[in-house]
Order: structure tokens, then sequence, then C-alpha cells
């Protein structure tokens, strides 16, 4: 389903990019105005999808209501040598293409709370 992402959702995948492209400034497209003129846009609209086939194994999201307990994971994070474990559940998964300078790059990401 192609779609434009909530603001705070957006606003996230904003601060995502930065962590990921630590060597450049993102912006969403909303703030463009107020930004410096190297700033990346980033727009708001991506595909969303309900569940995710990696080989053989379906992944399914909060989004799809009757496959509720195939969309609890597990997350990991990893800062200065302490690891995190937090138990969500899959929102959705969604597609997203960032426009850097020199060509388009697709990310697939789930969107977890």
């Amino acid at each position: 389903m192609n779609t434009n992402l909530e603001k705070e959702v957006l606003d996230l995948l904003v601060e995502y990019y930065e962590n990921v492209y630590n060597d450049k400034e993102f912006v969403a497209l909303s703030n463009i105005y107020t930004a410096s003129s190297k700033a990346i846009p980033v727009l708001s609209q991506v595909d969303i999808y309900r569940r995710l086939q990696l080989r053989s194994k379906v992944f399914s999201s909060a989004y799809s209501k009757k496959y509720t307990n195939l969309a609890k994971i597990l997350a990991q994070f990893t800062h200065e040598n302490m690891k995190d474990t937090y138990s969500s559940i899959v929102q959705f998964y969604l597609k997203h293409t960032l426009y850097l300078l020199k060509e388009p790059k697709k990310h697939s990401l789930a969107f977890v709370r």
C-alpha cells in the first residue's frame, strides 16, 4: 500500500538516516526551508506491507490483526559493549526510497513500537 508517513514516524525515519549515514544531514521535506543547503530531503511517501517473507519464513505485523502473535520480536541494541534486548511488536514493514546525490537508494525497514 502506497501511503505517506505520519509526521511522528517521518521524524523517526529522518533520525534513523542521520544515524546510518552519520556524515550526512537529513531533513523532512516539510522542513526543507529551515534546513541547511546541504541537507538531504526525506520524502514521506512509503510502501507499507503487512507481511514480510524471507525464503520460506513469513513475518507478520500488528497491521495484520489475524497474525499478531507472529509479529512479536526481540530487538537487540548494542551500545559501548553493552547489549539491551527489548520485546516488541512489528507495527508494519515499509520500503522507502532515499534520494542521495548520486542515485536513489531503497531501504526495507520494520517499524517497531
